[in-house]
């Protein structure tokens, strides 16, 4: 199935789902992400449909940084949404629904809040494409090195330590679903490369993450990290550190080091100590190529961005909305 039409079901469930719950009268317009009407008597609302399959908190960060494209209100279609899932949104006024008949829609003369309908065993969605942390890390190289995708796969094996058998059947999936075209004559192309990123960005805190961490630490005074230079460890700050970096905006509460060797040394000489509570994070560097102009002690913007969305913190998405302008946009043009 291409990824319209798996976007034109999903919408078609939700909508389902929906008139099942309310009894109201729903027509949708031509296309999955465009309009729908919700008719109730005499009375009818016209909103935006949106579609973002997979929730957490990085996706409902990104989908609140996008622009509506018209002035409607706009309506989140997704596959599933937690009872928590479902509360954040409503206190956020991001109206949504989903397969299993939950929504939240308030408009004028009409309120809907339905949250806690689970889905059924036979319609629980399938893993989502992609979403292996081998896939991600190749997705990661590929989005933040441009001429990468032209390369041979031996050396894309290079760059991002993941092995060929894994390569080619992503290269494959890529090209199937239309993010990797190769016209007659000329090297492959990567496109859709916002799309691209953003499902990276909602993967990355789920299936790569959690599998990178090393420990979490305390240090015995605040500021500890400020005259740390993390390059004399082989490693480099993420998350909140990176981010005060490029933005001088933040002040960091959360210490986040991605490092490329076992950072014994640096949990040493900095009299680190292990507390599953503290506020210091060491995680496996998973990348192996140049740093860029940003700054040899912070890791690449993409993977910042990423930290942040995926904290939930108000400061932090908006840190988050300035490094994408600044260091991330171009990433994501065709």
């Amino acid at each position: 199935m291409t990824p319209k039409a798996n976007t034109d079901l999903l919408v078609k469930e939700a909508i389902a789902a929906l008139r099942r719950t309310t009894g109201l009268k729903i027509a949708r317009g031509p296309n999955a992400e465009g309009f729908v009407t919700i008719k109730r008597g005499k009375d009818a609302w016209r909103v935006e449909t949106q579609v973002k399959p997979w929730l957490n908190t990085a996706a409902i960060a990104l989908y609140r940084q996008r622009k509506p494209k018209t002035r409607e209100q706009r309506l989140l279609v997704t596959r599933y949404a937690t009872e928590d899932q479902a509360e954040k949104l409503r206190q956020l006024n991001l109206a949504f629904v989903d397969t299993a008949g939950n929504a939240y829609i308030d408009l004028k003369g009409l309120y809907i809040f339905t949250a806690g309908r689970k889905l059924a065993e036979r319609t629980r969605p399938a893993r989502a494409a992609f979403y292996r942390p081998a896939d991600l890390r190749v997705m990661f190289a590929l989005l933040c090195q441009p001429g990468l995708v032209t390369q041979t796969h031996e050396r894309i094996k290079e760059v991002t330590g993941v092995g060929l058998a894994t390569i080619n059947r992503l290269i494959h999936a890529f090209e199937r679903e239309a993010f990797i075209i190769r016209l007659k004559g000329q090297p492959r192309r990567l496109v859709r490369k916002k799309e691209l990123l953003e499902q990276w960005v909602v993967a990355y805190p789920q299936r790569l993450r959690p599998k990178l961490l090393i420990g979490r630490f305390a240090a015995k005074q605040d500021g500890w990290w400020t005259n740390i230079n993390p390059t004399d460890y082989d490693a480099q700050w993420g998350g909140e550190i990176a981010a005060d970096r490029l933005t001088h905006y933040l002040k960091p509460e959360i210490a986040t080091i991605y490092a490329g060797k076992t950072p014994n040394e640096f949990i040493f000489r900095h009299k680190l100590q292990k507390d599953d509570r503290g506020n210091i994070e060491i995680l496996n560097r998973f990348w192996n190529f140049p740093r860029g102009d940003e700054g040899a002690d912070i890791v690449p913007p993409l993977l910042v961005y990423a930290d942040l969305l995926a904290t939930a913190d108000e400061r932090n998405v908006e840190a988050a909305r300035m490094i994408y302008d600044q260091f991330i946009a171009g990433l994501a043009i065709d």
